[in-house]
């Protein structure tokens, strides 16, 4: 009887595998390519059981020993982004899923999900930091420098407003060159800086890193007017931190 049972449940376990459900992969977009949902290269050869690598060039990224043709970004970490649509150029079925902004990805017996998650940014004014998520993606994390005593940066809940410039002058300060800024509310911008270690410095505007990685330049081109941006002494509750 106890052998019987045990060769059940052993014939049971491809069964129960089977019906997992697909991984979910969540994708990033980018304000100057609406539309164009981009994804993790090496979370996608994961899933697909495809190799990343790089070509004799050391330049042109590979996955499963075939070139990346389209257009590729990343995260300022050094995150490799892949374009969702290369992988229909490969064959792979691509089909909408009932479940929100998911798009299922499938090839033979792989598949996974890609969605595209709302945008979120908190500056946690404790940790002198700023995160920023796209789905349960942490897509930039960086150091920042806030307002001075007399001109902090105000807490609050703001939205990313319409205005953005790629080198905006300061009216109040002469003319301070302000790389990547993206207005926040009233005049309160997240822009580029140098030298940003975490502390007190700017007029009330949050200074991001413009060296390892570029965080500004990548935050001026992925938030999008409207983005909750949450100025807070602390993380919020639930939100993941890394």
């Amino acid at each position: 009887m106890k052998r019987a049972t045990l060769a059940l449940l052993i014939l049971s376990l491809p069964l129960l595998a089977s019906a997992q459900k697909p991984t979910t992969i969540d994708g990033v977009t980018f304000y100057d390519q609406p539309g164009t949902l981009y994804l993790p290269a090496r979370q996608v050869g994961k899933a697909l059981g495809w190799r990343l690598g790089v070509g004799k060039d050391k330049k042109t990224p590979y996955l499963n020993q075939k070139p990346v043709k389209s257009r590729t970004r990343s995260l300022p970490n050094g995150t490799l982004l892949i374009q969702l649509a290369e992988l229909k150029h490969r064959g792979l079925a691509l089909q909408p899923s009932e479940h929100g902004k998911l798009t299922l990805v499938r090839i033979k017996t792989r598949e996974f999900y890609a969605r595209e998650g709302a945008k979120r940014v908190v500056v946690n004014k404790s940790h002198m930091q700023i995160r920023a998520w796209q789905g349960q993606q942490v897509v930039m994390a960086s150091p920042v420098t806030l307002g001075m005593e007399g001109k902090d940066t105000p807490t609050g809940l703001f939205k990313a407003q319409g205005y953005r410039s790629k080198m905006h002058k300061s009216a109040l300060y002469h003319n301070a060159p302000m790389p990547w800024a993206v207005n926040i509310v009233g005049n309160v911008f997240v822009h580029g800086a140098a030298n940003v270690k975490g502390g007190r410095g700017s007029h009330g505007c949050i200074r991001v890193p413009v060296t390892g990685g570029n965080p500004a330049r990548f935050f001026y081109y992925w938030v999008d007017k409207g983005t909750p941006v949450s100025i807070l002494g602390k993380w919020p509750k639930g939100a993941k931190t890394g």
